[in-house]
């Protein structure tokens, strides 16, 4: 028996042999692998932090440069001079935590943009003695080029960072897998193994903990230090559709935030965003969580509260606000999850729609979602159909065509929504938009409508134009489209809705944005987006004219390429001669501005009439309206129906 037991020992000695070399290997390749793989993640993500940085300083750079052009003084020039050292100083920062491989890719370019920067302040300079600049600008075509080469650059390291910690947490998962097998054999050899094990848990530990790191910071507003909106997501469903119990939610929106950045810059918009956060971390409860979740809103998640403590924690907060923000106010609307039926999305769009209710009342004050308040317009059985509208995307359009008076010649398509006519309660495209302001989300129904415009557009004559409609919330929130957005940076929002046009294959020069006179925004505002418009290439249409109160202030300060009187108005004019008289009035003044009207609505001869004689400046025989549209010359309908006749010879 001694030899079968020689045998058995020698295999077992073999065996533990093995293992615990296996075991040792093992614990060496791992802490290696996992120590190299995280310097690898960080690495990436502190170039790509790096080079973002670079990115916000060109795009600061860029701001006070177009400061500095609108106000050339010395000391809008002294902020664009400074902007321009900030972006050396990012680079500075950049190369500090770069390798030297990539310091050779990186520098060509921070070359290039020193030499821009020099070259821009040398002609800021000039510009503002007076002098002819003895240096040549960067052609749109370099700087562009510029442009596309850095956000190459940065979305690399971007993918880099990702692939980094997808491989890492990949990795993660597998030695984890691994660990639980060898556990049952440190079972069975504990004496052995006991050391190297609680070395490789204590390094493994080590590399969780950087994970965990990691993957915090990724779910962390870096200016604010609060939850990000992808952290807000997550916790708004645990909150609402897995845990027990009531939840609220309240959206708040800092109030002016775009005219702060505007006057006083962005770094001042940054500190009123700090504030705010400061304020709400002091004021909520332990239990409670405050989120980023956009450019100027924030969520605070409120589990375990019902509506009444809601809205004291709320009006709390807005009291805080305005005492400790120095001028700075906040709006807030809030619902709570009995309303919601467990469903996160609908908590939140119930939420954003008294966020829009306190706005419309005058902003710095609390609103809190009552389904009696919004019954009128989101009706459960309405809200439901415009989410599938929505996420369907069953929005198309119809073109009714805009024919030249003098001419006869066809001018234009106005580019209308409409609505599937099957298994909705929604009435129409407006009625929709009223409802989608309620709920948090015009922005997403009115580029669903205008990209169901754009690709119906697709073969529009270059000498026709495109009349588009913008809704007031567009204007007022300016958000851009996402499949523009990894294209910018962009000027401001207009520049990014031209690139959306360019991409749908449409000359933004051929189109006409139609604003309406009925929009809530102050005219100061909707002059300053007419013009950044302009300046994008589009044309502008001041739309319902005499619809509303501020028609001829209207006028008179938007600097706007057409008028389109309303249908109501021209019904008014056959009625009375007090009616004819406005009519008159708003056609000779819109004259006056250089914009050229276009009178819409007309369904027979008789108000086509009406149009010629009240549009006719007598002493000179002079056309005033420019063009007409409206049922009599033809019914919205597919693009090539109108190209097919032109029904103003025949109406005349």
């Amino acid at each position: 028996m001694s030899i079968p037991w020689r045998r058995t020992s020698a295999l077992a000695l073999a065996g533990l042999t093995l293992v615990l070399a296996a075991l040792a290997a093992f614990t060496v390749w791992t802490s290696i692998r996992v120590h190299r793989s995280v310097q690898e993640a960080a690495y990436a993500r502190s170039v790509w932090a790096a080079l973002e940085a670079v990115s916000d300083a060109t795009d600061e750079a860029e701001f006070a440069g177009t400061s500095y052009l609108l106000a050339p003084s010395e000391a809008t020039l002294q902020r664009f001079e400074a902007s321009l050292d900030g972006i050396a100083e990012k680079y500075e920062r950049l190369f500090a935590v770069a390798s030297p491989e990539d310091r050779a890719r990186i520098e060509p370019l921070a070359m290039r943009q020193r030499s821009f920067s020099e070259r821009y302040r040398q002609a800021a300079r000039a510009s503002l003695r007076g002098e002819t600049p003895s240096v040549t600008l960067p052609t749109p075509a370099e700087a562009r080029a510029f442009l596309d080469e850095f956000r190459a650059l940065v979305d690399e390291f971007r993918a880099r960072s990702e692939a980094r910690m997808s491989a890492l947490e990949g990795f993660q998962r597998r030695a984890t897998a691994a660990t639980a097998a060898l556990s049952v054999l440190s079972v069975l050899l504990a004496s052995v193994f006991g050391v190297l094990t609680r070395v490789y848990s204590r390094r493994e530990g080590r590399a969780a903990a950087e994970i965990e790191q990691l993957r915090v910071l990724a779910a962390v507003d870096h200016l604010t230090g609060l939850g990000n909106s992808r952290a807000f997501q997550q916790a708004l469903r645990e909150c609402v559709e897995v845990a027990s119990g009531p939840c609220a939610l309240a959206i708040l929106d800092v109030d002016h935030l775009r005219e702060i950045n505007e006057v006083y810059g962005p770094a001042s918009g940054d500190l009123a965003l700090h504030a705010v956060a400061s304020v709400l971390t002091a004021t909520i409860e332990p239990q409670h969580r405050a989120f980023r979740v956009g450019a100027d809103e924030f969520a605070i998640l409120m589990p375990g509260t019902g509506r009444d403590a809601a809205y004291y924690l709320c009006e709390r907060l807005r009291e805080s606000c305005d005492k400790e923000l120095d001028g700075t106010s906040v709006s807030i609307g809030f619902s709570t999850s009995e309303f919601a039926e467990g469903d996160a999305s609908l908590l939140q769009e119930q939420a954003t729609a008294a966020l829009d209710e306190a706005k419309r009342r005058g902003r710095n004050m609390v609103v809190g979602y009552d389904p009696a308040m919004f019954a009128s317009l989101a009706s459960a059985a309405r809200a439901g159909d415009l989410r599938r509208l929505l996420n369907e995307g069953r929005i198309h359009a119809v073109f009714q065509p805009i024919w030249e008076m003098g001419t006869g010649r066809l001018l234009a398509f106005e580019g209308l929504s409409r609505l599937p006519a099957d298994k909705t309660s929604l009435r129409g495209p407006q009625e929709a938009f009223d409802l989608a302001e309620r709920i948090g989300r015009a922005h997403e129904l009115d580029m669903h409508c205008r990209h169901a415009i754009l690709r119906a557009a697709a073969g529009l004559p270059e000498d026709v134009l495109l009349f588009v409609n913008l809704s007031p919330y567009t204007l007022s929130h300016q958000q851009p489209c996402p499949c523009v957005a990894e294209r910018g940076p962009f000027v401001n929002w207009a520049a990014a809705l031209a690139e959306e046009f360019r991409l749908a294959g449409i000359d933004p020069r051929q189109v006409v944005l139609e604003v309406t006179e009925r929009s809530s925004v102050s005219v100061d505002f909707l002059a300053a987006r007419v013009r950044e418009l302009r300046a994008a290439g589009f044309k502008v249409a001041l739309d319902d004219v005499g619809s509303g109160n501020a028609g001829l202030e209207m006028l008179r300060r938007l600097p706007v390429d057409y008028v389109k009187i309303d249908r109501g108005v021209l019904l008014s004019a056959m009625e009375s001669q007090t009616g004819r008289a406005v009519m008159v009035a708003i056609i000779a003044f819109a004259a006056v501005t250089g914009a050229k009207v276009i009178a819409e609505g007309i369904e027979n001869e008789a108000m086509l009439d009406l149009v010629r004689r009240g549009g006719l400046r007598s002493e000179e025989r002079e056309l005033l309206v420019h063009a007409v549209q409206g049922y009599l010359f033809g019914r919205p309908g597919k693009l090539e129906f109108g190209l097919r006749a032109n029904p103003l010879a025949k109406a005349a």
